[in-house]
């Protein structure tokens, strides 16, 4: 995969590869139960809803501590995956640092 802005390559590589480059450590989780009162404390929530969160974990945590937590407080996990960038979103940020 090539992407190409104005005639010059941006960004060359495979899809996989390209999207785990430009990750935001971004995860998805729907579960049922509580929350656990300190979870916005451990972990930084993006959107919150009734039964599923996004979380972006910071460099330190791991998705499996995340789950330990979540588990260990008796959460019931129905689905959870990581939120890769579509390349849509990739390209539009690199056309962005091209051109400044």
């Amino acid at each position: 995969m090539v992407l190409i802005n104005q005639g010059k390559k941006i960004l060359e590589g495979a899809v996989h590869d390209i999207k785990n480059q430009f990750k935001e450590n971004l995860f998805f989780l729907q579960f049922e139960g509580t929350l656990p009162a300190d979870i916005k404390e451990k972990f930084r929530l993006t959107e919150e809803k009734e039964h599923s969160i996004t979380v972006q974990l910071p460099n330190k945590n791991s998705s499996n501590e995340l789950l330990s937590h979540l588990l260990r407080a008796g959460i019931h996990i129905q689905s959870f995956h990581e939120i890769l960038p579509s390349l849509n979103e990739i390209f539009i940020q690199q056309v962005g640092v091209s051109n400044e």
